[in-house]
Parts: C-alpha cells; sequence; structure tokens
C-alpha cells in the first residue's frame, strides 16, 4: 500500500513523479527517453526564476507540491501550515528575545554533533547566525567569506565583525571563468532556475569544500549554515507597500502609463526604466506574480505558452495552506518558492555531493511558523527590525544599521564575456530549448548590445541570464 507523506511547505528537497506513479529525488530519474521539454516550465523558470510546483523540467513528470499530503503520488490535500502565537503587544525587545529563541533551537537542531561552517559575508542574516552561534558556546564555528577582489570592502566589514565575535574566519577569492556554471548546470543542478548570484554562490560552495578536503575537518563532520530565508520572512512585508498601493489604481491606468513610456525601456537605464518595470508587471501580471517575477519582460523577450497558466498554478498551491491575506500569500510563495528553490539551490548539489550537511535555519518550519505569524502582529519600524535589534546585542550597532550591498560582482563581468554572449546566442537559435517561450529577435538583440558593452538595466540582465541558463540547463541535462 502508498505511504502517507507530507511534503514541508518549504522545501528544499523536491519529489518528482512520473505517469505511473514512481517517486524520485530528481527529475533525471525518470524522465522518458524522448521527452519533450514542458514550455510552461520553461516559461515559470524564466519569469520567475524556478518552477511552480507541480511544474517539471519535462512533459510527463511533475513535482509533488510542497505543503501537501500525499498517498504515495498521489495528492489528498493541503496541510494548513500551523502559525507561531506571538504576541502582539510584544516590544521590539521582546520580540529579539522570540527570534533569539526560535534560532537557538533550530541551530542546535541542525547541527546535532557536526561543526558548523557559516557562509558569511557579513550582513545581518549571516551576522545575526555568527552571533548565535557564539553565543551558544559554538567558538570552533568557522566563518568562510567570499570576496569580490582585495578591494571588496564588504569582505573586510565581515573579517572586523568576525573578528569582534572572536570566530575563526576565512576568505576565498576566486577568479575563475565566471561562466562556468554554464558550461553544463544540468549535471549539478535538478531543475533549472535563475538567478545571477549562481555564479559566486557556487565557487563558495566548492571553496568550502576545497578548504575542508585540504584542512579538515572532514566535509562529512561539517554542517554547512546558510542565512537564506531571512529577507523573505522578516523583511518582506514592509517592501511591500508601494505594489499595495499601485493596486488601488486601476489597471488600465496602469497599462497606459507603462505603454507611454514604452517597452523599448528594457533596454535602458534610468527613471524612466524603473518605473516602468514596476508598472508593467503590476498591470500585466495578477498581484501575487507580479511581486514575485523577476522582471517586466513577460510578452516582450519571454513568452508564455499557449494553454499554460503559472499564475493560477502558484495562486492555488500557495493560497491552499498559507492561509488568508495578501501580504501573508507573498511571504509564503517567496519561502517557499524563491528562497527554497532558487536561493537555496545555488551552492546546495555542490555541498552535500562532497558529504556536508546543508542548515537554513530561516527555512526550517519553526522559523517559517514564527515569521508568517508574526505579520500584522509585530509592529516594526524597518524590514527585519527583529534580526537588527538581536545582533545589535553583539557587535557595535555601526556594523548592523548600515547600508549593505547584495552578493553579486559589482563589475557585473559575466554578462559582457564572450563565453555569456555566447550562450545566448545559441538560445536565440530557432533549435533552441527555449525557443518555444523567448523572443528570438529581442534576444539576438541583447546580444548585440552586450557584444557591443551596453550596460543594460538589472532586470534585463536577470531575464537574460535566466535564459543562458535554463538553456543550457537542458542542453545538458
Amino acid at each position: 500500500m502508498p505511504e502517507t507523506a507530507t511534503v514541508p511547505h518549504v522545501d528544499i528537497d523536491a519529489v518528482w513523479a512520473d505517469a505511473a506513479g514512481r517517486l524520485a529525488r530528481t527529475p533525471r530519474e525518470l524522465v522518458p527517453a524522448g521527452a519533450s521539454p514542458d514550455p510552461e516550465a520553461m516559461h515559470s523558470a524564466l519569469l520567475f526564476g524556478g518552477l511552480v510546483p507541480p511544474l517539471a523540467p519535462w512533459t510527463g513528470l511533475r513535482r509533488l507540491r510542497p505543503g501537501y499530503a500525499h498517498l504515495g503520488s498521489r495528492e489528498t490535500g493541503p496541510i494548513p501550515l500551523p502559525l507561531a502565537m506571538v504576541d502582539a503587544q510584544a516590544d521590539s525587545e521582546a520580540q529579539a528575545d522570540a527570534l533569539a529563541v526560535a534560532l537557538d533551537a533550530t541551530l542546535v537542531r541542525g547541527l546535532a554533533d557536526r561543526r558548523p561552517v557559516l557562509l558569511f559575508s557579513g550582513g545581518v542574516d549571516s551576522g545575526l547566525l555568527a552571533a548565535r552561534l557564539a553565543a551558544l558556546g559554538r567558538r570552533d564555528a568557522l566563518l568562510v567569506n567570499y570576496a569580490f577582489g582585495p578591494e571588496d570592502e564588504e569582505s573586510h566589514l565581515a573579517e572586523a565583525m568576525a573578528r569582534h565575535l572572536g570566530l575563526p574566519f576565512v576568505r576565498v577569492s576566486i577568479d575563475r571563468d565566471p561562466c562556468a556554471c554554464l558550461e553544463a548546470p544540468g549535471r549539478i543542478w535538478a531543475a533549472p532556475f535563475g538567478d545571477p548570484s549562481v555564479v559566486p554562490t557556487s565557487e563558495l560552495a566548492q571553496s568550502v569544500v576545497d578548504h575542508l578536503t585540504a584542512h579538515g575537518p572532514a566535509p562529512t563532520d561539517v554542517a554547512v549554515i546558510d542565512g537564506t530565508g531571512a529577507d523573505g520572512g522578516f523583511g518582506l512585508s514592509l517592501k511591500l507597500g508601494p505594489w499595495l498601493h499601485l493596486e488601488q489604481i486601476p489597471r488600465s491606468a496602469r497599462r497606459v502609463v507603462a505603454a507611454a513610456i514604452g517597452w523599448r525601456a528594457w533596454r535602458r537605464h534610468g527613471r524612466q526604466e524603473r518605473w516602468w518595470r514596476v508598472l508593467r508587471r503590476s498591470a500585466r501580471l495578477p498581484f501575487l506574480s507580479a511581486v514575485l517575477s523577476r522582471h517586466p519582460l513577460d510578452g516582450l523577450l519571454i513568452h508564455p505558452p499557449s494553454g499554460g497558466n503559472v499564475h493560477t498554478r502558484l495562486e492555488e498551491w500557495i493560497s491552499g495552506w498559507s492561509g488568508d491575506g495578501q501580504v501573508r500569500r507573498v511571504v509564503a510563495a517567496d519561502l517557499a518558492l524563491v528562497c527554497a528553490n532558487i536561493f537555496a539551490q545555488k551552492g546546495l548539489p555542490i555541498l552535500r555531493r562532497a558529504g556536508c550537511r546543508v542548515v537554513l535555519p530561516f527555512l526550517d518550519r519553526e522559523l517559517v511558523s514564527l515569521a508568517l505569524g508574526s505579520l500584522g502582529r509585530w509592529h516594526l519600524d524597518q524590514p527585519k527590525a527583529p534580526l537588527k535589534r538581536l545582533l545589535a546585542r553583539s557587535v557595535p550597532a555601526e556594523m548592523v544599521y548600515r547600508r549593505k550591498c547584495p552578493f553579486a560582482d559589482p563589475r557585473e563581468r559575466v554578462y559582457h564575456q564572450p563565453g555569456f554572449i555566447a550562450k545566448l546566442r545559441a538560445a536565440a537559435d530557432a533549435s533552441a530549448p527555449v525557443a518555444p517561450v523567448v523572443d528570438q529577435r529581442r534576444l539576438v538583440k541583447a546580444c548585440d548590445l552586450l557584444h557591443a558593452r551596453t550596460v543594460l538595466p538589472e532586470q534585463t540582465l536577470a531575464c537574460l541570464w535566466s535564459i543562458a541558463f535554463t538553456d543550457s540547463w537542458y542542453r545538458s541535462a
């Protein structure tokens, strides 16, 4: 008799099924000979950066939806996520205390008998994890930092924080080909996803493995800790104000203003492009999809396949278990789709292949329950306020309350590399795996602009990266 199983709501370990009901941890184990790429799955990867369950890379396969119970491969219904009972009257110090209790319990449970190795940028998220490890007496915790060259100010600030906490610090800086992860991504990652920071994150993960192999302890004795999810769980809700205000403006008016700015904004820097990207996303897509989409180029550089509706799939999946309210659904979707299926995946297979345990405290059930339970009850003066207050108990305030640069190469060197442009031109070919969902003419134009070293807007580059990565994934999977 098939076993009843519940797939966690925020699940970094996908379970895939085929038409016969067989289950596997990677879709490659199930794909039949001659199977074709699923256009709706490709569209999801290019628009959101990941596959919305139950979509799978190839037709005839599907992913068991996280947050639902299953009898074998048959879905039997959603499992509502129990929310943490938080005190709506709690002041900022009490909020920080509640966070400390939950975070410490998650770390202790995740580490068990292994030595902690923390992926450490020196920002609030990894800084707080380092501070809690120190508070738990884990002075053996190794903080590994990735530097974008010798002048990387963020890396030097991270070292200063490690020194203040009294924890060992290792800096790695690799100047290998930034296009290396595009060579055969289908052999490393189980499904296609889109995130340009996979370049430094995959290098960081490999550097951790190399350091452990050379200097010890053995990777099988290590738990690698990743701070993914803190922004989504405790920072996103306060950033939704502009989106909620836009929803009050008639969709037709937003569409008119976006059209007046002009679709050519996708290749221009400036204030107009920033307005256009938000207006076009909010006018074209349902609210949840608009917030989670990585760019405004749906219908321009990429196209949804006929008969597919990834937006309905996203809404049905999340609303089945997250509860009521737009804000709660957005935060739940960010944690379950963006954090678990995109951000967490960048270094995960590299670390696990070496034998490391990977711990993501902010995606643990207890922290997810706390994050969603605090929405509308904890009144925060800024994003991640409880995290910052808790970290400021352990390090000087100026290390906490400062502007933090994103974890990305400030030189954006990958986009003008001949190797990247070649991958992108291959994706523009009529026979390319992604051909059914990309605009070949505009993609060729984008290649020409990059070849001329034109500086394109950030979200345009994110879309181009997703196209190149997804196409390379299918070619090598």
